[in-house]
């Protein structure tokens, strides 16, 4: 929590405001400035809200109502004090909408849009001469950091990527040897995203990465605009959703080992090479699992 806050107010100070209009690992460092008693609030557009509209329709009877509990229950943190939450913006949820429908196209532009928007929507929140510090993240921060109401703020940029343009790099080098796992909207990401992208480098003050890989892609591609504001902190975990996993069973010898792919099943991610070596092993001898 120190990158960036350093020459702000004690812990105790609630001035910092942390915004994302999806999730990330934002309910993590919104948490974790709550405990230091930092947090002013928490901005984002889905958040588990029993009783309201449409997180209420859990109540349907039978499997409908227990399918939509499920996924609904999936934006929630109960250790964030209620309080303190904000939500605003439809357009995450037709993105949602859009994505599981398969129209992949229209859920990135109504991701690039609802992010824009989004921030825009905290221009007028940001006027507390109360706060001291704006955390946001990296695709939904340009149009609220770049606003003249957020000019009197410490900006930090929370960059949950390496820099795209080496990601469009890499990813150049991988379609020559596998084209056909790459869909037409996941090739590149566009010239778009990347000049929003600089424009937040830009407007930052302290730009986070949570690994020195990431960060020195951020670096070299953002050149001086990015380069001496690159901190590194690493990621943690999620204590509410994986404290209490059971302890992994012990195979016996004459069991298969079990591999589990756990995230996006995309080129990113690796999992082609995953693929390529769970094929070349017996099925006796190791099994894989794809969660993503």
């Amino acid at each position: 929590m120190g990158a960036g806050l350093s020459l702000l107010a004690p812990p105790g100070t609630p001035d910092v405001a942390v915004f994302h209009p999806g999730t990330q690992h934002s309910w993590q460092t919104a948490y974790a400035l709550q405990q230091l008693g930092r947090l002013a609030w928490y901005a984002t557009s889905i958040y588990y809200q029993p009783g309201r509209f449409p997180y209420v329709l859990e109540q349907l009877p039978g499997a409908a109502g227990a399918r939509i509990g499920s996924a609904v229950r999936k934006f929630a943190h109960p250790a964030l004090d209620p309080a303190l939450v904000r939500t605003s913006g439809l357009i995450e949820w037709l993105e949602r909408i859009a994505s599981a429908a398969g129209q992949r196209g229209l859920a990135q532009r109504l991701d690039f849009w609802g992010n824009h928007r989004f921030g825009r929507s905290l221009r007028g929140a940001v006027r507390d001469p109360a706060l001291r510090a704006l955390w946001g993240y990296n695709g939904s921060s340009a149009s609220l950091f770049e606003s003249s109401q957020a000019a009197e703020h410490h900006r930090i940029l929370d960059r949950t990527t390496g820099d795209w343009r080496t990601y469009n790099a890499a990813m150049d080098r991988v379609a020559a040897d596998y084209p056909e796992w790459f869909l037409a909207v996941e090739r590149r990401v566009g010239q778009h995203q990347i000049e929003r992208d600089q424009r937040e480098y830009v407007a930052a003050d302290t730009i986070l990465c949570g690994s020195e890989f990431a960060a020195e892609t951020v670096r070299q591609q953002g050149g001086a605009a990015a380069a001496g504001k690159v901190r590194v902190l690493n990621y943690c975990y999620d204590e509410a959703l994986f404290a209490g996993l059971p302890a992994p069973r012990a195979l016996a010898k004459d069991e298969p080992v079990r591999f589990l792919f756990l995230g996006l099943a995309i080129p990113r991610k690796g999992i082609h090479h995953a693929l390529e070596a769970i094929a070349r092993i017996p099925r006796s001898a190791a099994t894989l699992t794809v969660v993503g």
